[in-house]
């Protein structure tokens, strides 16, 4: 059977470049970088084979968040029941949080509700 590949559309690298200098010079100014728990949150990301968002993304870009729910075997209930809001007020909430440290918040919280095998269900 012949390999099919489909065609990607051409991508002005300096622009993405530009872009991403861009996006990062925001999150110097607008996102919290100093985490005392990093190593912790990227050895539970280790854990469950998922890989951190960029340093840059903001929280706001909730898909970062979905794939860390998905890596945990979690959904929104779960997370609402977890943090007390939906994933987007979580973001609202959370200004200065990058997408990895809400990734690994989840990781966390999982991990806690996986080893303490308690019910969200029971709460709601």
């Amino acid at each position: 059977m012949e390999e099919r590949r489909r065609e990607l559309p051409p991508m002005d690298r300096e622009a993405v470049a530009e872009q991403r200098e861009k996006d990062q010079a925001w999150a110097r100014e607008h996102l919290k970088q100093d985490w005392l728990d990093e190593s912790f949150f990227r050895r539970l990301a280790a854990d469950y084979g998922l890989r951190l968002a960029p340093w840059w993304k903001p929280a706001s870009e909730t898909r970062y968040i979905r794939r860390a729910l998905a890596a945990a075997g979690k959904d929104g209930e779960w997370f609402k029941a977890s943090f007390g809001c939906p994933v987007k007020d979580f973001c609202i909430f959370n200004p200065r949080t990058p997408a990895w440290v809400a990734q690994a918040m989840v990781l966390e919280m999982a991990s806690l509700d996986k080893n303490n095998s308690f019910d969200y269900r029971e709460v709601i």
